[in-house]
């Protein structure tokens, strides 16, 4: 088979193909120029992306500032509301005191006795507050021997500064209400009372006190020492939590009681007739706050501060996760509470964590009523002579020891 003739590819004409090179490079640069046109709206769009999240940074910058604003308003406007609920004397201390209010030069502690119509008061307050099913016969048997009040101008201020924060925390929580009744709770206040209604809730209608803060759950609680040198310690400095003793049965915080008996074993008192000594126990303001009522299971006996609000601590589930950060400022537990394997007992307790919440304000020494009856017949004779200016520190002092020496 012959092969067929080659074909020779026809040369095209050099005019065409310049006309085709010129098409294909008009197409290149229509290409390009479409290339760069997306660019340029992709830009666009970016820079007007970036335009709107600044708009919206500063508009959040701005609502910031403006809630910081608001916030210090409300913190002003509440400080001119307590100015204005507040009685027109000072708010140095209680019109009770014997301290002049602008006396800067006056002793930092001074402990003037009470008359003895208020040494009765106090005399029926411990009877009283004594648990009727207590073992503690010395309680019952004891005398109030001296009552002394503590005006500690500078422990004052502090306590009153510390409760000032405590309510506008509470009130700006919507917080607010009363302790020993049902006032709070029925008010719907986020701090419910104390129930059953504390033994000492009567202290301050007696006192005639106007600055009682019920905002503040402000109660008058017992607290025994072991000592007068302790009581004294404390009258001075006021609290100190890191005396306390460590897995304490509702942990490390300040102990109080409504509980005569129980502030009185406390101070020894059943070692009164064995020993012959004067027992010492302090009756102190104290802001409970919202306190935590503490259930069956108790709470850790390491604690130092009282339990989170959030539900996951009740039900004991992811505790350790929660970062609500909104505690109880207090902790009551009832009687016969069992904290892990121990009983608490017959007697309710009350905890306070943070010592600036408290206030000592009188100092009651107690003693047999029969060791102690010479040493009230000398008070009431001291009662009835001109009163001398308030007695500082180290003679107060000295009449505590002389009542202990007396008895012996």
């Amino acid at each position: 088979m012959q092969p067929g003739p080659v074909r020779m590819a026809r040369r095209r004409p050099a005019s065409e193909v310049g006309g085709e090179r010129a098409r294909l490079e008009e197409a290149r640069r229509a290409l390009d120029a479409k290339i760069a046109e997306a660019k340029q709206d992709r830009e666009a769009l970016t820079k007007e992306d970036a335009e709107q999240q600044n708009q919206r940074i500063q508009e959040l910058e701005g609502n910031k500032k403006r809630r910081k604003t608001e916030e210090l308003d409300a913190t002003r406007v509440l400080e001119e509301v307590d100015k204005l609920l507040s009685p027109s004397r000072p708010k140095s201390h209680p019109a009770y005191w014997r301290l002049e209010c602008d006396a800067d030069a006056a002793p930092p502690t001074e402990y003037p006795e009470l008359e003895p119509e208020e040494r009765a008061f106090f005399q029926e307050l411990i009877q009283k507050c004594c648990h009727k099913q207590c073992n503690l016969s010395s309680v019952r048997d004891s005398e109030v021997l001296r009552v002394f009040r503590i005006e500690n101008k500078t422990r004052w201020e502090v306590y009153e500064a510390k409760k000032r924060e405590l309510v506008r925390r509470l009130r700006a929580a919507g917080g607010g209400g009363t302790v020993g009744s049902s006032a709070g709770a029925a008010a719907g206040s986020a701090i419910p009372a104390v129930e059953p209604p504390l033994e000492t809730a009567g202290v301050q209608e007696f006192l005639k006190e106007e600055r009682w803060d019920a905002d503040a759950g402000e109660a008058y609680l017992f607290h025994g020492v072991p000592s007068e040198e302790a009581a004294f310690e404390i009258a001075d400095r006021g609290f100190n939590r890191h005396f306390a003793r460590e897995g304490g049965m509702f942990g490390s915080g300040c102990y109080f009681t409504d509980e005569s008996c129980k502030a009185a074993f406390y101070a020894n008192i059943q070692a009164l007739e064995q020993d012959s000594r004067a027992a010492v126990v302090l009756v102190c303001r104290v802001s409970l706050g919202h306190h935590f009522q503490v259930p069956s299971d108790g709470i850790e006996r390491d604690a130092k501060r009282p339990p989170r609000k959030c539900p996951c601590v009740k039900n004991r589930t992811n505790a350790d996760a929660c970062k609500c950060g909104e505690y109880y400022d207090s902790v009551v537990a009832q009687t016969n509470v069992t904290n892990g394997s121990v009983n608490h007992g017959p007697h309710r307790e009350i905890v306070v964590y943070e010592p600036d919440l408290v206030y000592p304000e009188f100092m009651l020494v107690l003693g047999p009523s029969a060791a102690g009856s010479s040493a009230a017949a000398q008070a009431s004779a001291a009662q009835s002579a001109p009163r001398q200016p308030a007695s500082a520190a180290t003679s107060v002092r000295d009449k505590v020891k002389a009542i202990v020496a007396e008895m012996k």
